[in-house]
């Protein structure tokens, strides 16, 4: 093995640790060391001489190609803090991430991005900064790229995002501009936020989910209610007729929402906070359409995120406050089939995982011990133990996402990770920090917030 390509700080933690890959760091956010009354700390940052500079100097991509004048919402002098959530478009050319400032950023890879400059990995700067709505004071509660993203088309650039007490945005990633509103609203007119929202693949249509309630928009039809709505609970008219089977219903906020990648966007996996997932078919009216049983996640305190394997043929359940990974059998009735172990105690953070077809099921290591995991023969569908994919950090923060590069014989790979920096030791904590948060802060190593590009070739 060439450790001479591999990016960690110590490469006789790397043999020890039994990684079997040749990777490389080819791209990172710059990140800046401050010393806080609570420790030295990594933050991200966006000063003003980078707004100013880094169109000229640091982007490849030319601002005169979009149709649009591009816009970069101002920082305020805030701290861009952990980010939540970092997704490849589909088109493999950037990447789109939440951060807990409630910015939406748009960063493009640079063409060169395999070639070392000065044999150093590229610096990378967000191309676009949005705070959509109100973002300055309302956090973005879930949010769906379109599915035919293609950086040279300025009008498929769009994302949807969702606010609380606003309707669901979609915003143009390049300008910024909110291109149209879809109105979610509860019975007494109040706009709800889906807590998950996922684009169709042609991205004809959407589907959110909400406190035991799906409901799927016509995306064309902009200003416009829900074209479908069911409630994943029966109703009083269903229980008087005998079809409220409690195994065939699950109460709940909807969590994760997720197609069957073959079915054409009509057979969707939806689960919740309880720890329930249930199959739907959308050709179906309701209660018809649902085709599994509700299945119970045996760990975990609810399920963030269901992934499908390439085959098909299982689904992986990621729960909070748990280290292991239910596998469901759809041949089986979305049966428990086994459990993919080896990897560190998830907390109540939403930690978001990846599959590919190459290296499986990969997830970030939640006790911030800086490892990304994976079970290369989780399609197999049988229990198996974890081996570690990379040293992705080291600085001792949550890997909050992984995700691979979705184009064909690129293995690309970016990870996301992030730490609140209030003042709080490892004695001290709060309940809403417990939610998001490891509060750990070591005095000698920084906690860091980033977001990395890796070459796992």
């Amino acid at each position: 093995m060439d450790c001479s390509l591999v990016s960690v700080d110590n490469v006789n933690d790397l043999i020890e640790n039994e990684i079997n890959f040749n990777y490389s760091l080819v791209a990172h956010t710059v990140n800046s060391l401050y010393e806080g009354n609570d420790g030295l700390h990594t933050l991200f940052r966006e000063d003003k001489v980078i707004e100013e500079n880094f169109f000229s100097h640091k982007i490849d991509f030319d601002p005169k190609r979009v149709q649009a004048p591009v816009k970069l919402a101002l920082t305020q002098g805030r701290d861009v803090g952990l980010f939540k959530r970092a997704q490849w478009t589909r088109d493999g050319s950037s990447i789109v991430t939440i951060s807990e400032d409630n910015g939406i950023r748009l960063f493009i890879a640079p063409s060169d991005l395999l070639e070392f400059r000065d044999n150093k990995p590229h610096e990378i700067y967000p191309y676009s900064r949005v705070y959509p709505g109100n973002g300055l004071v309302s956090s973005v509660v879930s949010s769906s790229i379109y599915p035919q993203f293609e950086l040279e088309s300025y009008y498929s650039c769009l994302s949807l995002t969702a606010q609380r007490n606003e309707p669901i945005k979609l915003i143009n990633l390049l300008s910024g501009d909110t291109v149209g509103t879809y109105p979610l609203v509860d019975h007494r007119e109040q706009f709800l936020a889906p807590n998950e929202m996922v684009f169709a693949d042609d991205g004809q249509t959407f589907t959110c989910g909400t406190m035991s309630k799906v409901s799927i928009f016509d995306t064309s039809r902009i200003g416009h209610e829900p074209i479908l709505s069911f409630p994943t609970i029966p109703s009083r008219h269903y229980k008087r007729q005998g079809l409220g089977d409690s195994n065939r219903y699950h109460r709940g906020l909807v969590s994760s929402l997720n197609y069957q990648p073959s079915s054409g966007s009509q057979t969707l996996l939806a689960a919740t906070y309880d720890g329930n997932a249930c199959l739907y078919d959308l050709k179906s009216p309701f209660p018809s359409n649902i085709i599994s049983e509700v299945i119970k996640s045996p760990v975990g305190t609810g399920i963030t995120q269901t992934v499908w394997s390439n085959n098909e043929r299982y689904v992986y359940l990621i729960c909070r406050n748990c280290s292991e990974v239910p596998i469901l059998d759809l041949r089986m009735g979305m049966a428990v089939c086994g459990f993919l172990t080896g990897s560190s105690i998830r907390n109540s953070q939403r930690i978001y995982a990846d599959y590919s077809s190459k290296y499986g099921l990969a997830i970030g290591g939640a006790e911030t011990d800086g490892y990304i995991y994976h079970w290369p023969d989780a399609e197999l569908g049988i229990s198996n133990t974890a081996q570690k994919l990379i040293k992705a950090h080291s600085f001792g923060s949550t890997i909050s996402s992984v995700a691979f590069n979705r184009l064909e014989g690129v293995d690309l790979m970016v990870t996301a990770s992030g730490c609140r920096t209030d003042s709080l030791t490892d004695t001290e904590s709060s309940d809403e920090d417990e939610d998001e948060c490891d509060n750990y802060i070591n005095t000698k190593n920084p906690a860091e917030c980033s977001l990395k590009i890796w070459n796992l070739k």
